[in-house]
């Protein structure tokens, strides 16, 4: 066991787990039960219910998106849902563990709220116009589109976000959250 010349009985390495594991816990229990629910509960259970209540036929004339469009609603919707079992039950595998990250790491709930939001609206929305406008560059049509991928992506990226926000805030290198990194970053770069 190592001590310091500060103090014999103090190991900074303890001390640092110890403070890092107790703000993950606090991330997490301070997330009240409708985040709870609505996020572990409430967004795999509409995707699931999308996907085993509603009748194929109905998926095919409005929640898939086909290249080139034919219908507005399929823009948000073909991110709702799916035709293969594989694919919904790895997407909502992949959510739950981007999900945990997000939990885990961020400490701000009125961010966690705005992000979700995003990516639960435009992140789909973008995605599908992406699609869409890469699709006809490429001469490609007839093809379908759908998947809660984009999303669970955007969850990781968050997630990923969170947790290297999570170790410089303890390295001191943010300086104004969420934009410090980059300070920081640009500060480096005008350095050389």
């Amino acid at each position: 066991m190592s001590e310091t010349l500060e103090h014999p009985s103090i190991n900074p390495q303890r001390e640092f787990a110890k403070r890092k594991i107790g703000q993950i816990v606090d991330n997490i229990t301070t997330k009240e039960a409708p985040y709870w629910l609505f996020f572990y509960l409430g967004v795999p259970l509409l995707l699931l219910a999308i996907f085993y209540l509603i009748p194929q036929d109905i998926k095919d004339a409005i929640f898939i998106m086909r290249i080139p469009l034919t219908n507005l609603q399929s823009l948000l919707l073909h991110g709702y849902t799916h035709s293969e079992q594989n694919h919904i039950l790895g997407n909502v595998a992949m959510y739950l563990v981007g999900i945990t990250f997000v939990f885990a790491f961020e400490d701000n709930k009125k961010v966690l709220t705005y992000a979700s939001v995003l990516f639960f609206t435009i992140v789909i929305l973008l995605s599908a116009v992406l699609s869409l406008v890469l699709f006809e560059m490429k001469g490609v049509s007839g093809i379908t589109s759908q998947g809660f991928s984009a999303v669970v992506a955007a969850f990781y990226a968050y997630g990923l976000y969170s947790l290297i926000r999570y170790v410089f805030e303890e390295l001191n290198l943010l300086n104004i959250p969420p934009i410090g990194m980059m300070d920081t970053l640009r500060r480096l770069f005008l350095a050389f």
